[in-house]
């Protein structure tokens, strides 16, 4: 296991991390018995209000939830982005339509550092373009658990329970997505960050080893 106190030291871990074991060294280092909720809180607080508005503007996506924030950027290797559910914004979300299940662009291994949701998985018979999905598993994720899924792997996250959140490491992007232009300000941003920490002072102080899903497992 890895002996790991920061996320200085994760980021340092990972950029030696190559494509063949991006995933599997990914999965390392969320797993690592870290008190989680303070190594991202005391990033995310160091990190200038220019460079983190102007970092999670390339992230950013409207209309969705969680929210996603970005901590760090290593170029053309990762990026480590904290999501942050708002459960009374994820049902009104839910209500309109735009909870469903969708792909990413790229690969990425999470950790809950805190709450938990329903997490459901698809078996695709169609194609990217038009899918036809049959559901394929469904677990509930806790504060502890770590999981890997690639880019082109269908899911869908239902019923957060409230203020959770998750720390999430993105391979670079293995297709390119189609983005709106942004309308979120950088003032909507720092609201969100400051949301954030405050949310991340509420969670409880804890340093465990993180628990991989069988779910997973195939993908390592």
């Amino acid at each position: 296991m890895l002996r790991m106190t920061s996320l200085t030291e994760v980021i340092t871990v990972l950029r030696d991390a190559g494509d063949n074991d991006f995933r599997a060294r990914c999965v390392e280092a969320l797993s690592a018995p870290i008190d989680w909720a303070a190594a991202v809180r005391d990033h995310l607080a160091a990190v200038t209000d220019d460079s983190f508005a102007d970092g999670t503007k390339k992230i950013f996506v409207e209309g969705v939830e969680p929210k996603t924030l970005l901590l760090h950027d290593e170029p053309d290797k990762f990026r480590i982005v904290l999501n942050h559910f708002d459960k009374a914004s994820f049902l009104a979300h839910q209500r309109e339509g735009r909870i469903t299940p969708h792909y990413h662009h790229f690969d990425f291994a999470t950790r809950v550092i805190g709450g938990s949701y329903h997490h459901l998985l698809f078996d695709n018979d169609g194609d990217l373009a038009a899918p036809r999905l049959s559901l394929r598993h469904r677990t509930k994720d806790d504060a502890g658990h770590v999981y890997v899924l690639p880019w082109d792997e269908f899911h869908c996250v239902l019923a957060p329970e409230p203020q959770t959140m998750s720390l999430q490491i993105r391979s670079p992007a293995r297709c390119r997505p189609n983005r709106r232009p942004l309308r979120t300000t950088t003032r909507d941003l720092l609201v969100a960050r400051d949301t954030a920490l405050d949310a991340l002072d509420d969670l409880p102080s804890t340093a465990e080893n993180g628990r991989v899903p069988d779910f997973a497992r195939c993908w390592l």
